[in-house]
């Protein structure tokens, strides 16, 4: 028996560590395919780094959709969100910028480097523009005794009239008067206001003086020719008569101008608002709103004179577009507005003014009109109308029309049907911008923020009167705690924290020190700043 014993120890012996190599190998097998880790906890469904993840989400951001939600132990703070860390992403290494620091913009043309407008990246530099353009260091030159400005100049906005319980909104032009600053971008060129006289000097971005400019004969238009040169304009009034010249309406119309650098002059331009437009009347780059497709609109317009509610005649461009590719219309359906494409997809409108969006081949990515019983607690459940609508004002839709990174802003709309039906009265509940995707899934925000802009892939975000920058992959490129801020433009932003402007890039780095009392956006690469020492103009430049 004691023979018998020994041999099954010696065995034992043999068995058992083999048992446990092959164990601990199972074990590592099973953990390099993501399945276990060593406390044996299952992981979550997927590879690493492919879940909507928001690295330090502020404590009220909402979950992400999957199983095991931590319980919430307190109720969400009222506060502003608060990041643990001074930022959401890494930037405890970022060096703090010195503005005497930057290159002179001719040391940097000697070292290879040349204005540019396309998305900022860190290779890039911003250089001064260290020269006298004979400017007062104060923001208006013109001012009176009690330091106000005296010299103004006046703009032609277009807006659409929200829906009223007596109309459903209708395009009007809203002209404003504007102080003239001492020094302005506009798309690349650089105006300067010398205090006197009527005009304006006119300087490129590289400060060489090409001529006058009279702000009070023309307008910012604040869009590009077909050609990407920027436009003014001049307005004028012109009778619309009815189809047997009983009645008119007077209505504003514009000349458009294009501005030639080479000799310095304003030329007419073969512009049309009603077939030219791309959506959006800002101080934007050369290459926004180019369709990616070979697909290209084509517009038909009528000049139509109606009767609007108010019993006013009001004369007003209806158009008609058609999608054709190499000149060959891609079906029979007609829109009443269209856009060219971007990532495959088009914005259009219907005769309704619904928008919605098109692939290549004319067939609706999803549908923008819903009707659904909307309960209110403490009332009856009402039937209403959720649909998408052109922005209500075109100097601040950027990020509608075009997709970038496969998502799109709209503005969205929700309406009671009932009221409307048997009362003929708008009772709109909500009225707002979303951001989508292109199966129409909504793009979640923090909650409690509200949607101004989508550009860059970064979406800009404010809630009580706190603005932060979330990005398309949900992750907040600093902490939410600016109190200004404008849309990223040309990889971009200027934001205003402590009482101060700076600029950031699309990483979330600052790239010019909050320092500065304004910061224009960026304009063709030109970024103007004024603080209580004067003005400082920049260049981004890249080789």
């Amino acid at each position: 028996m004691k023979k018998l014993l020994d041999a099954l120890n010696k065995r034992a012996g043999r068995i058992i560590p083999a048992i446990a190599l092959v164990l601990s190998a199972s074990i590592a097998f099973l953990y390099a395919l993501e399945y276990f880790d060593f406390t044996f906890v299952k992981r979550p469904d997927g590879a690493v780094g492919t879940e909507d993840v928001v690295t330090e989400t502020p404590a009220d951001t909402e979950p992400s959709d999957k199983e095991d939600k931590p319980e919430e132990t307190d109720p969400p703070s009222k506060e502003p969100p608060k990041a643990e860390e001074p930022s959401i992403k890494d930037h405890e290494d970022e060096v703090q910028i010195d503005p005497s620091k930057f290159l002179d913009v001719s040391a940097a043309d000697a070292e290879g480097y040349r204005l540019t407008t396309d998305v900022y990246t860190s290779d890039m530099i911003i250089a001064e523009l260290r020269m006298s353009f004979g400017e007062a260091n104060t923001f208006y030159s013109a001012l009176d005794a009690e330091g106000n400005p005296t010299r103004f100049r006046y703009w032609h906005k277009p807006m659409v009239e929200k829906r009223t319980e007596t109309s459903e909104g209708k395009f009007k032009w809203d002209t404003s008067a504007e102080a003239i600053p001492t020094i302005e971008a506009y798309m690349g060129y650089i105006f300067v206001d010398p205090g006197v006289g009527y005009n304006l000097k006119v300087y490129n971005a590289y400060g060489r003086l090409l001529g006058e400019f009279n702000p009070y004969a023309y307008e910012f238009a604040y869009k590009r020719d077909e050609a990407g040169r920027p436009l003014v304009r001049r307005v004028y009034e012109k009778d619309i008569f009815n189809k047997d010249r009983t009645e008119y309406t007077t209505v504003e119309e514009f000349d458009y101008f294009y501005i030639n650098r080479n000799v310095w002059s304003i030329d007419q331009a073969n512009y049309s608002d009603y077939v030219f437009d791309r959506g959006l009347m800002a101080d934007y780059p050369s290459y926004y709103g180019i369709t990616d497709s070979v697909l290209e609109r084509n517009c038909v317009f009528n000049r139509v004179l109606q009767t609007v509610p108010q019993g006013w005649l009001e004369s007003f461009y209806r158009t008609r577009w058609k999608f054709t590719r190499y000149g060959e219309p891609i079906d029979d359906k007609i829109y009443y507005a269209a856009f060219p494409f971007s990532e495959g997809a088009a914005c259009v409108t219907d005769e309704e003014g619904t928008m919605f969006f098109i692939d290549e081949n004319g067939n609706k990515l999803f549908e923008t009109k819903k009707i659904y019983d909307y309960a209110v607690p403490g009332t009856e459940p009402r039937t209403v109308v959720e649909t998408l609508y052109l922005p209500l004002d075109e100097s601040t839709a950027i990020g509608c029309y075009y997709y970038e990174y496969g998502l799109v802003m709209a503005r969205r709309q929700i309406y009671d049907q009932v009221r409307k039906d048997e009362y003929d009265v708008m009772d709109v509940i909500s009225d707002d911008y979303v951001i989508l995707d292109k199966t129409g899934k909504e793009f979640s925000v923090p909650v409690g923020y509200r949607v101004h802009s989508y550009s860059d892939g970064v979406i800009l975000l404010e809630r009580n009167g706190v603005y932060g920058y979330l990005d398309y992959t949900k992750t907040w490129l600093t902490v939410p705690e600016f109190e200004d801020a404008k849309p990223f433009m040309e990889g971009l932003a200027a934001c205003k924290k402590d009482g101060k402007w700076g600029m950031i890039d699309t990483a979330g780095n600052t790239v010019i020190p909050f320092l500065y009392d304004n910061i224009q956006s960026v304009s063709s690469g030109v970024i103007v700043c004024h603080s209580e020492n004067g003005w400082n103009t920049y260049l981004k430049m890249a080789k």
